[in-house]
């Protein structure tokens, strides 16, 4: 049995009203579902969640410290995979994107993409508990070469911002900082030294490249418009509350900037749909949201949170375990 809460109806019913809309009006409707499941999708976690067993499965499942060592072992035989016995362009096809240093491969992971998996994988540490897990450290230093093997640059940022929140908001962390503070700094160092000696560019671990992307991110918003260049909001008032979904002939998913993907498919109206729908379905009163910060700092490149991976771990992270 599923219990609702009278804001969970009234956002419930908003959704409807917003989703029939879009589908009388849409010019190809196959599309509009596409994109109303990749934004909304969130939803259907939160609702059956609300059922008791399916909700301690979520929560057991994604509090599994030995399920989220498995998930990095995939990711870890897939680089392998790529590196010395598969070739990557004859697997992905067009959805292989680059190396990163050199020849070297980078997988796509479990999400589908490098930058999407590393944010999720980032974000389920943050979730886990370890104070009486006995070999923290290690699966903290396998966690860390897993980012290391996805060679995300958003990985590398959340991955060491996600360290500093911890530190700056008193989390106990069960991993020998010592240990992690000169390991940090050894690989930072190393990289700007080797970015200041080599002639070569070391895509995703090159200042160059970082700077670029920051620089990118800022000339999205400040010219409000979307990666390929086309204006955020439509000549159109209708479109601009419910967004280009209503006149594209494809989906609009699975752009470089989660949420100013969100406003150009769904609208001014439909971003406050998507915020209401996370306010209405919030019943977590923990202090850690780390995770839910990750998935939403994430969003500013490749949105894991838009991902199903993501939307799982949302939706078991902003509601109550009992």
């Amino acid at each position: 049995q599923i219990k609702l809460t009278f804001n969970q109806i009234i956002i419930i019913f908003i959704l409807i009203i917003y989703i029939i809309i879009i589908l009388t009006n849409t010019a190809n409707i196959l599309s509009a579902l596409s994109n109303l499941k990749w934004f909304y999708g969130v939803i259907i976690f939160m609702l059956i969640s609300k059922i008791r067993n399916v909700r301690l499965f979520f929560f057991d499942f994604l509090s599994s410290h030995k399920v989220f060592l498995i998930f990095l072992t995939t990711i870890i035989m897939e680089s392998i995979l790529l590196n010395f016995f598969l070739d990557p362009l004859y697997i992905y096809k067009d959805a292989y994107s680059s190396s990163a240093i050199g020849n070297y491969n980078r997988p796509l992971g479990g999400i589908g993409n490098s930058s999407a998996t590393a944010t999720f994988v980032v974000a389920w540490y943050c979730s886990l508990n370890f104070k009486e897990i006995r070999h923290a450290n290690y699966i903290f230093y396998f966690y860390s070469f897993s980012i290391l093997t996805l060679m995300s640059g958003t990985g590398f940022i959340l991955y060491l911002a996600s360290l500093i929140i911890r530190a700056l908001s008193n989390f106990k962390i069960e991993i020998n900082f010592s240990k992690f503070l000169f390991f940090t700094l050894v690989l930072i160092f190393s990289i700007f030294l080797y970015d200041l000696l080599s002639e070569i560019y070391i895509q995703k671990l090159s200042l160059t490249y970082l700077t670029a992307v920051l620089e990118e991110k800022i000339l999205y918003m400040g010219t409000i418009s979307t990666y390929d260049l086309d204006r955020l909001f439509s000549e159109s008032n209708f479109e601009k509350l419910f967004g280009h979904t209503i006149s594209s002939k494809s989906p609009l998913i699975g752009g470089d900037f989660g949420w100013i993907d969100l406003i150009y498919s769904q609208g001014i109206l439909g971003f406050f749909v998507y915020a209401l729908i996370l306010l209405a379905f919030n019943s977590n009163t923990r202090k850690d949201r780390l995770t839910i910060i990750i998935l939403f700092m994430g969003a500013f490149h490749y949105a894991a949170i838009f991902f199903v991976g993501g939307q799982f771990l949302l939706s078991k992270t902003i509601m109550k375990e009992k």
